[in-house]
C-alpha cells in the first residue's frame, strides 16, 4: 500500500507540476513534442505502477485470509519484496 500511495503522489506530481509551471511561464507541452511525450509516458507509467500495486495488494489480502495452509505462504515478506522492486521494471 505504501508503494501504491508513493507512485500515485509522483504520477499526480508529474501531471500538475507542470501544468501550475505553465501558468505563469511558457508550456513546455505545448512547446516541445519530446516532453509532451515524456510527461504523458511518465503519467501514464506512475499511474499503471499505482493499479497493480493495488491488485498485488488484494492478493496478497486475500492469501493471508485464505484457509489454506499453501495459500497463506504466498504472503510473506520474502514474497512481497521481490514483486515491489520488480513492478517497476516491468
Amino acid at each position: 500500500m505504501f508503494a501504491a500511495s508513493l507512485t500515485g503522489l509522483i504520477g499526480l506530481n508529474i501531471s500538475t507540476i507542470p501544468v501550475i509551471y505553465a501558468l505563469d511561464h511558457a508550456n513546455s507541452s505545448t512547446t516541445s513534442v519530446q516532453s509532451c511525450e515524456l510527461q504523458f509516458y511518465f503519467r501514464h507509467s506512475f499511474n499503471h505502477m499505482m493499479r497493480t500495486y493495488f491488485i498485488c495488494a488484494c492478493i496478497d489480502r486475500y492469501a493471508i485470509s485464505s484457509k489454506s495452509k499453501r495459500t497463506r505462504s504466498f504472503s510473506r515478506f520474502q514474497i512481497a519484496s521481490p514483486i515491489v522492486i520488480g513492478i517497476p521494471v516491468f
